[in-house]
């Protein structure tokens, strides 16, 4: 809108202390599927534990709060929103990606201001961002400038809860310790790697892959990873294609063979050997998805409305 009054406006002022915002956000988009696919990643987590926390994140919030926010390692763990006000995926993908940019929230409690443009294009709110355990970062977010101190008094609390509360603190740290699972665990050997996408709260899960990833996937270093991503790029473009979406597709190439299923409820991203046939393709895909909706409530969750 800017340039739209003033074609000749030097934006450089604006862009002041936003580097390692905007080279986080790049990194992600060349890196990870977050943006392709419009979903958070969320941790693997026993759905009694992500239960407790919501309960917890619901009892101490202030009535100032907006938004609660629980993350590790780059995952979405906890959820908390008012009720009629939904945060939108690509608002939180700006908040989770505003917490990655730097280590210094780390250090202290945090103050500061962000806009989300899917909530209000027009306006800015302010998050209070800290770690409430090794890991473990608690961004709560309010329309309020002068809301400090019961956002953090509300840190205090969650905290001291995490430090006293042995049968939540034991499963959720186990979790935060190995926020990735390898594609061994799906028990479908022919598959090297997958993206499954829920549709209802747009979040998605993926085994891990780089060097620490299990022998089964062969994606272990950086150009592997990103053409890895191209590969899904390209066949998220052809089954979105506007003018003809397709619910079922497969593609084979020189290193892979890919399978996707689409429906109004799940998106399902399928990566195999380029030489296994089309009815061994499809009879992984389908145990693959047996393993998911038997995981389903570990892997994904409903945000917490109050």
């Amino acid at each position: 809108s800017i340039f739209q009054r003033n074609a000749s406006f030097d934006l450089r002022g604006l862009l002041g202390g936003t580097d390692r915002v905007l080279r986080s956000l790049i990194r992600e988009g060349s890196g990870s599927p977050t943006m392709l696919l419009q979903a958070t990643p969320c941790l693997r987590v026993p759905a009694a534990t992500r239960a407790e926390l919501g309960r917890l994140l619901a009892a101490t919030r202030p009535n100032s709060l907006l938004f609660g926010v629980l993350l590790a390692r780059g995952f979405l763990v906890q959820l908390l929103r008012q009720k009629k006000t939904p945060l939108h995926c690509e608002d939180l993908l700006l908040v989770m990606n505003t917490v990655n940019s730097s280590a210094s929230f780390r250090e202290d409690e945090s103050w500061l201001p962000l806009c989300l443009p899917h909530f209000n294009a027009r306006a800015m709110l302010f998050a209070h961002v800290s770690f409430v355990a090794p890991e473990l970062c608690l961004v709560l977010v309010t329309t309020s400038a002068e809301a400090f101190a019961p956002l953090s008094l509300c840190r205090q609390q969650v905290q001291q809860r995490l430090q006293q509360a042995d049968e939540l603190r034991g499963p959720l740290f186990r979790a935060v310790a190995q926020p990735q699972y390898d594609v061994e665990d799906a028990g479908a050997t022919e598959v090297r790697h997958f993206l499954y996408r829920v549709a209802a709260h747009q979040q998605f899960t993926a085994p891990r892959t780089g060097p620490d990833a299990g022998p089964q996937c062969p994606y272990r270093d950086r150009p592997a990873v990103k053409r890895l991503l191209r590969r899904y790029q390209h066949v998220h473009e052809r089954v979105h294609a506007s003018s003809k979406p397709l619910r079922e597709y497969l593609i084979t190439t020189d290193t892979e063979t890919i399978v996707a299923w689409t429906n109004a409820e799940h998106e399902l991203y399928v990566v195999l050997g380029p030489l296994v046939s089309k009815p061994v393709a499809i009879a992984a895909s389908h145990k693959l998805l047996r393993w998911l909706r038997k995981e389903h409530a570990a892997l994904f969750f409903t945000p917490v409305a109050k």
